[in-house]
Order: C-alpha cells, then structure tokens, then sequence
C-alpha cells in the first residue's frame, strides 16, 4: 500500500516488537536457559529440556544442529524485526513532526510577507500579495514534501531492502552493529547466546569474503581489510564455530588458495597483517578439523560409526584436502609460478596444534606423496631477484641472517616435523598409518623406512634434528627429569611405537647402502649406479640423525640385548619387558650404523652397561633359580654374552669411522669408563625406582649429560684409537661390570676377617663399590684385591676372565657375521 506525504506508515512498532519477541520466545524453547549460561554459552543443543527434548537428544547430531540452527535463524529474525520497527518509529515521528511543520505554514507565509513589504497592507496597487503568497505556500509545502520523501527513502524504502537484505544473509558484522548502536538486540540468557552465535557466523561471512577477494586477481583486497582479516583470525581462528564455517566456506581447495595468495601477496602488502592471516588460517584449520565426536551405534547397519561434533568437519574434508595438496596451483608473483598444494598447507602446519587424525592422514599422505614424485629435490621452489633468493613461504619466521627459514614451505617436511612435534601421537599415527612388506615377507613402514635412510634433507641439519626428536617420541622413549628428581616417561610406546622401532632396525639393514649402491632419495631403495660404496663410506643414517635413533635403541635395550643372545632364558621376572621383534643380522648392522657417531655408541653402550647389571644381579641373587656356579653360569651366558656382542656390533662401526672420535689418553679413558660405570650402577636404581620398562636408556643418557664423564668427553677427540684400542676399551668395560656385580652380589658374612674389616661398614652391609674401586691407596682396595687374587679368585677373577674370553669370542664372531651379513646383501 502507498501513503502519501506527511502520512504515517501503517505499521505499527509494538506490534512488530510483539512479533520480534515471539520469535525469540520460540527460539528460546528450543534451549535450556541455565545450561547456556553455566556452559558460557555453547550450543544449547548440548542439552535440550524444550520442545521436543527427549525426540531430539535421542537423535543424531546432524539432526540436534539442524535444530539449532533453525532456532538461531527464528531467533535472528526477531533482530532485523526491531530494526524495522526503529526505522518506523523513526519514520512516523519524522512525518508527524513534518505534519506539524505543515500546519504553521500560514504563518510562516504571512511571517515572509510582513518582513518583505514592511508597512503594506492588502490594498498596495503594486504588488499582488495574494500571488506572493501563493508563491510562498507552494514553497515551504514542496520543501516539506521533500523532507518526508527523503524520510521515506531512508526509513521505509533503504529500511525495507536493509531489513529483507538481512533476513535473506543471516548476521552480518555491519547488521550487528547496525543493532547494537539501534539497540534491538534481544535480551536474556538465550538471546545473548544467540547474540554470541551471530557474531560468530557473521565474523566468518566477512572472513571467507575477505579471503575470497586475497584469491581474486582481479579484485584484491584494501589494507583496511586485510587488517580486519588478521584482526578477526586473531579473534576467532580458536573458535570452532568460526573454525568451522569458515573452513567449510572456503573449502580444502579455498584454504590452499587463501595461503597460496598470502605467499604471493607478502611483498605487496603489510608483512604482519599477512603472517597474522596465515598464521590464523592454520590455527583455524587445526580447531575445524580437531576430533571431538563420538563413536556411535548404527540402528540401520548395526557396529559403530564415527558421529562428528556439532563444528567439526567430516573425514571426507579431509580426505579432499589430500587430493587438493596433490594439485599444482599458481602463486601470484612474476610469471606466475606454479607450486604444489601441499607447499601451500606446509606453513599452516607449523601453526595450531593439529589433532592425531588429521596427522595421520595429512601427514602421511605428504610423506608418500613426496617419495611419489622422488623425494624432497623435486618440490617446485619460489625464486625472486637477481641473484635469485627463495621466495618466503612460511611468513612466522624471519631473519636475514638464518636463511634456514627461507626454506620452510618450499620443503613442506619441516613444516609437518612443527606439527608433529606439537603432537607425538599424531606423528606416531602417520609413521605407522602404512606397511609395505618385504620380498622376503618381511612387513615394515616405508614412511620409516624413507625419513631414517632415505630422505636428503639437504643443508637443513635443524630439521633433521626435529625429526630426530619426533622419532624419539614417536618411539615412546622421551623423559623428562623434574626438580625433584624423578623421571616422568612424556609419550608412552604402544603397538604403532614397537613397530616403528622395529621398522628402523629393517630399514637400516636393508638399505641400498649396505649392498654398496649409492642412496635413492625418492624412498624407493632402487639400486642405482655402481656397488661403489663400502660400509665404512656409506652413512646410511645421516650423522646429525644417529644420536636420536642411538637413545631409541637405548630405550629399548632390554630387546636388543636378548635378540642377540645364542638362547633366550627370558622369564615373567626378568627385568625389562620385551616387545620387539628384532633379526640378530638386521640389528647387528644398526648397532655397527650407530657405533659410527660417538654419541650414539657411548649411549646405547651405557644402556647396555645398565641393563646388564641388572641382569647380573638378578642372576647371581639367584633368580631363575639358579645357585653357585650355575648362577654364575647364567649370569655370564645371558649377561656377559648378549652384551659382548652389542659391545663387538658398535666397536666394529666405530672402527670403520676413527676420526678422532674419542679421548685421547687410554689411561684418562679408562678411569672415564670406571667413573661411567659407577654411573650404571646408580642408575640400576633409578630405573628400579622407576619401574618402567626400557627406562633404563633414558637414564643411560640423562646420566651421561650429567656425569663427569660427560664433561670430560671430547667428541671431536684429539687422537686416533685403532679398532685394538676400541676393542681394548670395550673388553675392560665387561671386565669391569664383572667384578662389581660380583662383589654387589656377595655375603658379607662369607668374606675373610680382613676383607670384612675394610669392606664391611657398621650396619653389616657392603661399602659400595664406587667409593674406593678408583683409589689404589684405600685400604678397601688393598683388602679387595687381596680377597680378589686369593679366596676370591675362582669367583670374581673366573668372571673377569668370562667377561675377556667371551668378548674376544662375541668381537670375532660378530666381524664375521655383519662381515657376511652385509656381503650377503
């Protein structure tokens, strides 16, 4: 219906508010008041007590959303409803004040006449009043129809396009504010959940619009608004609502793209505003794809079915993101460059904390598609300038004088290596998420295989070194020491863990190197060239990487040990508790891989060193009911034997890789293996305190950081041992361990009276050994080695020489074994 100037419009506001009021008294059915509240306002669907409670708590979570999104949407109407009403409110008291303003136009006439012919009355003969009257009347009324025209176009005409505008495309920023500067939000617990809704939804409208135009060549965005962008990802990129639409807005291609641009974009626009753009866009992607569903019963085809959250995307998003990083796109610099999607993710990897699954499956896709297109030197890079540099990809990291950054992006590994550090589990996930087996029916994890022995990774020692960290928490073999002393194990091995570990020992057997070809860095162990190489030339794990995959053999030594023992006499009480399945060849060659860097040797030996006590104890005290010199039978077979050859395996590395490695007065180093020793023993105990399986190779390495031994260590080494002196080392360390656990393990009621005065303290117990074993002039190590060449000799000595006899047999054999072992290959 049309109306006329200075009429009111027909609507009547309360009755408009009347309606805006039900709207939200029936969105408010659908939700409990009290739960929203407690529950700062999340999704009142969480637990519905309204119409129709019981029906939809039963339902699935597709249907409970759907219910509350109809509710918002009932609810936002009653928002675009009090702005109607304010715009007729506003236009009826324009129209009446119009209307008033009509009624005195005859004194404003008469007022204009007066003041114009001051001293003329009606009868002047020059002048024809009744005209300028006319005139005047005409004037004043188009004016004020003006007014009430204009009032109309801006309250009824923009007001009804405003207002249908804002039913039809939900909340928007600007309608908000719109309606918070009119005040017609609604009021009440629910009302302001629905309030904190809109917001949301409206922030990620204007945050996909935004990233829309960063995609569009044609159509950038203004500084302005990439400032709002970065603002609104600060704000909201750990939301999952935001997360969620946005994410879902943009698709997996769109979220590629929208970074794909902030990359091109970097040196056109601001630096931050950009780093802050990308480093929301991952944040928001980790908060979107996170799992936070439930595993449900199928009514139609019975099991159970994963049912994800309210704001979480579904597996097959994720699954289209794979296939998206497997796609080529152009980055808008000169020339228009072409990169792969995977490349563009790469940056928004190092931000947020990515969840296991979506490690799993992102993360192992990125490693195999990489091997696919052979390795880390076939990713496309970026290149500006003259000379050129790469182009920065991962814009959170600067620094003109550590180009390591630069790299970041382009090689989208280091990225993933951010992510699963962040989450130990989710790189365990992707490390064991795909097994190949072997022509010889061996079943192994190609992606571990890949990182450990394959992968090139270039000048970029410090992402090698990440690497190394995640295999150590992928493995389950990462501790830390608290204050007070005691050791918490931070990511607990499980199957996928025992398998990774078993997959290093394969991988490093079995490598290419071994048979003497030079390494394929695409992961797929071709056999290129010429069997050019030897053991002692080829590194089959890089250097910068053995240490760590030294402490995750560490960790599991208790498996190494007895893999390499001729019988196994395992029992339900042996310390440690053996998982793996580990190949006496296969092993034998990583242990001789590892004794190559001397850190990795001095870590697994002191394990060794450690775990071994423990066995010599717990067979000299009897255990497996042994007694007397079947005891000691048992403890040199199943002690001295097993560790003879971890020892033989290392030194025969170490031998091939003499480079000044190690310290250089033989004397020094041999007090430097007692002090180390003396470290083992104590840290028996603290793998006891523990009780924890393998802990023994993190206190094997949490002590060398902390011995004196350590700080004495010269890695680069001033002089050269020959493989005589390693072997002469080594066969004093089993000497050694001998005769402590021998004289631990024995009564100090059955020593001679001059033994038992110098070794024996007031409480009856033992001195302990590491007091005085290193001084010469004690009295307890005159009473010692008295009791050693006399009573005790056909015990402490026969162990000693058990100790000599069966490392020179175990070293021989061992040289023999890898030597045909790694011919064999």
């Amino acid at each position: 219906m049309r109306i006329g100037p200075f009429e009111r419009h027909p609507a009547v506001p309360e009755s408009i508010d009347n309606r805006a009021d039900t709207f939200v008294g029936l969105a408010e059915e659908s939700g409990d008041h009290q739960t929203v509240t407690d529950r700062a306002f999340e999704p009142a669907v969480a637990s519905w007590d309204g119409v129709a409670a019981p029906e939809l708590q039963a339902a699935p979570v597709g249907v409970r959303k759907d219910a509350a999104e109809v509710a918002t949407q009932v609810a936002w109407a009653a928002v675009p409803l009090g702005i109607w009403a304010d715009h007729v409110r506003s236009f009826n008291r324009r129209a009446d004040e119009l209307l008033e303003e009509q009624g005195r136009i005859p004194s404003q006439v008469e007022q204009f006449i007066r003041q114009r012919y001051p001293g003329v009355d009606d009868d002047y003969p020059t002048v024809d009043l009744e005209s300028e009257r006319a005139w005047k009347h005409s004037h004043l009324l188009s004016g004020l129809r003006q007014q009430w025209h204009e009032a109309h176009d801006l309250h009824i005409d923009e007001g009804e396009r405003e207002v249908a505008a804002m039913l039809r495309h939900g909340p928007t920023l600007d309608g908000l504010a719109l309606a918070k500067e009119l005040g017609v939000l609604p009021a009440g617990p629910m009302a302001e959940f629905f309030a904190a809704r809109w917001e949301v939804t409206a922030a990620a409208s204007e945050a996909e619009r935004i990233a829309g135009l960063l995609r569009d060549p044609d159509n950038n965005p203004t500084d302005a608004e990439l400032e709002q962008l970065a603002d609104l990802l600060d704000e909201y990129a750990d939301n999952e609502e935001f997360a969620y639409l946005l994410a879902l807005g943009l698709g997996p291609e769109g979220v590629i793209e929208t970074n794909v641009a902030v990359i091109g974009l970097a040196d056109q626009y601001d630096h931050e505003a950009l780093a802050r753009i990308q480093a929301g866009l991952g944040t928001a992607l980790a908060t979107a794809t996170t799992e936070r569903g439930e595993y449900v019963s199928d009514p139609y085809q019975g099991g159970r079915v994963y049912q994800p959250a309210e704001f979480e995307l579904p597996p097959e998003w994720i699954t289209q993101l794979t296939e998206a990083g497997r796609q080529l796109y152009p980055v808008p610099i000169h020339g228009e460059p072409e990169i792969y999607g995977y490349q563009g993710l790469g940056p928004l990897l190092s931000q947020g904390s990515y969840d296991e699954r979506f490690l799993e499956i992102i993360g192992g896709d990125m490693l195999d598609f990489e091997m696919e297109i052979g390795g880390r030197d076939n990713w496309p890079r970026l290149y500006v300038g003259n000379p050129p540099e790469l182009v920065p990809m991962d814009l959170s990291l600067t620094g003109d004088s550590d180009l390591t950054h630069r790299w970041y992006g382009h090689d989208p590994i280091l990225n993933l290596m951010d992510a699963f550090e962040d989450n130990p589990y989710g790189a365990r996930a992707a490390l064991a998420g795909r097994t190949e087996t072997s022509e010889d029916g061996v079943e192994f994890l190609p992606r571990v295989d890949y990182l450990v022995t394959d992968r090139e990774w270039g000048s970029q020692e410090a992402g090698l070194q990440q690497f190394g960290r995640v295999l150590e928490h992928a493995a389950g073999v990462s501790v830390v020491r608290h204050p007070t002393g005691e050791f918490e194990q931070l990511y607990p091995p499980d199957e996928r863990s025992y398998r990774i570990v078993e997959s290093i020992v394969y991988a490093v057997a079995n490598d290419e190197e071994v048979k003497g070809y030079p390494n394929d860095p695409s992961g797929q162990g071709d056999e290129i060239g010429n069997q050019a190489l030897g053991f002692a030339q080829a590194e089959i794990v890089p250097d910068a990487l053995r240490p760590y995959v030294g402490r995750v053999i560490a960790g599991y030594i208790d498996d190494v040990h007895w893999a390499l023992g001729d019988h196994d006499e395992r029992h339900p009480d042996l310390p440690g508790d053996q998982q793996l399945r580990l190949p006496a060849g296969d092993l034998m060659v990583t242990l001789a891989e590892m004794g190559k860097n001397a850190e990795a040797r001095d870590t697994i030996m002191l394990a060794e060193e450690i775990y071994v006590v423990s066995l010599y104890d717990y067979y000299l005290s009897g255990g497996a009911g042994h007694e007397g010199l079947a005891a000691q039978a048992a403890a040199e077979a199943n002690a001295i034997y097993p560790s003879a050859k971890v020892y033989g395996a290392l030194d025969y590395g170490a031998g091939t890789e003499i480079e000044d490695q190690y310290n250089a007065d033989s004397e020094e180093f041999n007090q430097s293996l007692r002090n180390r020793y003396v470290l083992a023993g104590a840290g028996v105990a603290l793998a006891e305190d523990l009780g924890m399986p393998g802990t023994v190779g993190y206190v094997a390495q949490e002590m060398l950081d902390q011995s004196e031994e350590s700080r004495q260590a010269d890695y680069t080494g001033n002089a050269t041992h020959d493989q005589a002196t390693l072997r002469e080392l080594s066969r004093e360390r089993l000497k050694d361990q001998a005769e402590a656990s021998a004289y631990r393990n024995l009564d100090p009621a059955e020593l001679p009276e001059y033994a038992q005065v110098e070794l024996v303290d007031e409480q009856g117990q033992l001195k302990p050994f590491e007091d005085w074993i290193n001084d010469r002039d004690s009295e307890e190590y005159r009473a010692w080695s008295r009791y050693r060449t006399n009573e005790g000799s056909h015990y402490v000595n026969s162990m000693r020489n058990a100790a000599e006899k069966d490392y020179e047999s175990a070293f021989n054999r061992t040289k023999t074994d890898l030597g045909n072992y790694i011919a064999s290959k």
